[in-house]
Parts: structure tokens; C-alpha cells; sequence
């Protein structure tokens, strides 16, 4: 809202309803829960065929599907080498990329493992990389489409005990 002479007027009225994504393929990755799933839902209402990603549970994926009207299944392991290539198998190329996934371990830096290090370079850095990567050709050869990277408050304020995700998102 903004305030002008003392009135208050809407900025933008833009509603999901006024977004037609009729003929577009998104693939949200983390998107069986939280702001992954909304943006599904919201992509979903907007017309976009919508592949709904997790990779801790097929069942949860399976299950966010049954929430999203239309939506496919893409049941992928981000932390895992070849995860882009495995993407692209269930999605073939895609028009709107949203990188939403993400893993937090919570422990003073002192004590994150090297293990716990790679999990979260590759889940919340390299594998939206490696996506970018893999989706972005069609992109530019249909000369449209949409990448967001979904951020997080630890960009603005790092929990002491969360520098690897802070550093990193």
C-alpha cells in the first residue's frame, strides 16, 4: 500500500487470476511444503504445468501432487551428484525454474562436519547452479523464461549457529 494525500491506494491489484501461464512448464524444487508448495499452488493456479520436487520422500511428493491441481511428480535427491541430468529426465525443458530447496544444519561452525559442509554447498548452491545451467539453453533459444532463487532471512540476519546455509543463501 502507499500513502498519498492521506489516502491509501493499492500499487499493484495484479492478482494470480491476471498472470496466464497456459503453455508454460515450471519445475519448483522444495516445493512439498512451505514456500515451495505455495508457489506451486500459485503457478498452478496461474494455468503453469507445475512439477512438484522433494527428495526426502517420494510419498511426499506424490502426496503435494494430490494438492496441486495438475501437477507431476519429480522426485529428486539435490544433494546427490547427477541431480540436474535426473531433473531434466522427468522434466524435459522448462520455461519457469524456481529454486526453492534447501537444508539447514544447526551446530556452531566449530562443529559442521565436511559432510554436512558438502550437503549444503550442493543442495542450496550447486544444484540450483547446475539447474540454471541445464534449463537456461531452452530458454534463450524460446527467448523466454524465469529463474528465481528463493532467499531467506539468514542473508539479512545469520543465526550464530547457521553460517554455512547464512553464507550460502
Amino acid at each position: 500500500l502507499c500513502n498519498k494525500g492521506g489516502r491509501q491506494e493499492m500499487m499493484n491489484k495484479k492478482t494470480v487470476k491476471d498472470i496466464d501461464l497456459k503453455g508454460k512448464k515450471a519445475l519448483v524444487t522444495g516445493s512439498t511444503q512451505g514456500i515451495g508448495f505455495a508457489t506451486a499452488q500459485i503457478l498452478s493456479e496461474a494455468g503453469a504445468e507445475v512439477f512438484i520436487n522433494g527428495g526426502t520422500s517420494e510419498a511426499k511428493v506424490i502426496d503435494a501432487c494430490k494438492k496441486v491441481k495438475g501437477s507431476k511428480p519429480a522426485f529428486c535427491d539435490l544433494s546427490q551428484p547427477g541431480c540436474a541430468e535426473k531433473l531434466y529426465d522427468i522434466t524435459g525443458d522448462i520455461d519457469i525454474l524456481i529454486s526453492n530447496a534447501s537444508i539447514q544444519v544447526r551446530a556452531p561452525w566449530e562443529e559442521i562436519t565436511e559432510e554436512d559442509f558438502d550437503k549444503q554447498l550442493m543442495v542450496n548452491f550447486k544444484s540450483a547452479f547446475q539447474l540454471m545451467q541445464k534449463y537456461v539453453p531452452y530458454m534463450k533459444d524460446k527467448k523466454w523464461g524465469r529463474i528465481i532463487t528463493v532467499g531467506s532471512v539468514q542473508q539479512k540476519t545469520p543465526h550464530k549457529d547457521m553460517a554455512i546455509y547464512a553464507s550460502l543463501k
